[in-house]
């Protein structure tokens, strides 16, 4: 898994979605699409096309506006694509993103807009 400093990107565990961009910091993903763009393309072969699931749960906190998803096509996000989606609490999605922030926990405590029952609750192992 390729690290920088504003993001993870990782292949999903839910077949809903290709891979998964997680916010790493309180700075919005969109402005590293680019790079993205590229990380995704070192890591396919055959295929042209995936949907992305960002989790800007560190950046938009846990609002309807945390989840969004996107179409990637030929090397690059289709602009037009670009939609909030709603997961309940209950669905994987959830549950692998729980499992994300469990295991990098330093960017949920470094996190000004989370509140430390929201940080508590992650730590406990409870999907928020």
């Amino acid at each position: 898994m390729k690290t920088n400093h504003f993001y993870h990107l990782k292949e999903s565990q839910v077949k809903n979605y290709d891979f998964i961009v997680y916010t790493i910091k309180g700075e919005n993903v969109l402005n590293h699409l680019h790079e993205i763009e590229k990380e995704i393309e070192t890591k396919t072969q055959m295929r042209a096309q995936f949907l992305v699931l960002f989790d800007t749960l560190l950046y938009s906190n846990n609002t309807e506006e945390r989840f969004l998803c996107a179409q990637y096509k030929k090397n690059k996000f289709d602009m037009g694509s670009f939609k909030f989606v709603y997961i309940s609490k209950k669905d994987k999605i959830r549950k692998q993103s729980l499992d994300f922030f469990k295991s990098n926990i330093r960017y949920v405590e470094k996190s000004t807009l989370l509140n430390s029952v929201q940080k508590k609750i992650i730590l406990k192992g409870l999907p928020i």
